[in-house]
């Protein structure tokens, strides 16, 4: 912040901004020349996790209770924006314009989204699997508790919850987490479930009506993932990509 050079040809989040608009800002720092320039993010849910806390144990001793939790609710909402963009799999800048309001038409064909290879597979026998588990917790859980129950995982957690014996129980065991997490929040994008903004989100039903119609379908994209390149750098780093990485 502050930096008064206009030809900044990368910025590099080494943890996620706690806002659309914070890395708006920050990211517009690379380019001002008009020449091309890099804005790489790093990711992990960690980052959410910290946030989070941080959020809850904020000093709000000048506002009343009710004024503390209208701010909280903003700061939430603002973490699953940025949580949505780290893993949205669209193209990232409509992502933004239209988080400001713009509209946007067709894709930028200039982000990380874009340039990454992938191929779309039909998951909506899955997607009514998650749909079914959601309808079993009543609402009452967050996505955690969701996707351990589909994955069928082993945890105190869910025998203590009860979530062991539902019938939506190890039924999408031989998925991996991150696909299933892609497959929420594409259900989550087509208004079929939908997380609260609380300090404890939880997982909620929305209007699944469209999905009743036979022809109907759940695409979730699947990036092929290429070979590392192991060669050593200069830096002494290995050739791969960190599968957090977002460009814009």
């Amino acid at each position: 912040m502050g930096i008064d050079k206009s030809n900044v040809r990368y910025v590099i989040h080494y943890n996620m901004p706690q806002s659309m608009e914070n890395y708006y800002q920050e990211a517009g720092r690379a380019g001002r020349d008009g020449e091309p320039a890099q804005c790489i993010l790093l990711f992990l849910i960690q980052d959410v996790m910290i946030d989070k806390f941080l959020l809850e144990k904020k000093d709000f001793s000048g506002l009343d209770e009710e004024e503390a939790e209208l701010v909280k609710q903003r700061g939430r909402r603002r973490l699953q924006v940025m949580e949505e963009y780290c893993r949205i799999a669209l193209c990232l800048r409509n992502y933004i314009l239209n988080y400001f309001g713009e509209k946007a038409y067709r894709p930028c064909d200039n982000c990380g989204n874009c340039h990454r290879e992938y191929r779309e597979q039909d998951m909506t026998v899955q997607a009514k699997q998650v749909i079914n588990c959601v309808a079993e917790t009543r609402g009452r859980y967050g996505l955690n508790i969701v996707l351990g129950t589909l994955m069928g995982a082993d945890r105190a957690r869910l025998r203590e919850l009860g979530t062991v014996n539902y019938r939506s129980y190890g039924v999408l065991k031989e998925y991996k987490e991150p696909l299933l997490r892609s497959l929420v929040s594409r259900l989550v994008e087509e208004g079929y479930l939908y997380q609260t903004q609380d300090q404890y989100s939880v997982v909620k039903m929305g209007d699944i009506t469209p999905l009743k119609n036979e022809s109907a379908k759940v695409m979730v994209r699947i990036y092929e993932e290429k070979e590392p390149d192991n060669r050593p750098k200069r830096n002494g780093c290995p050739g791969q990509k960190c599968p957090y990485v977002r460009r814009v």
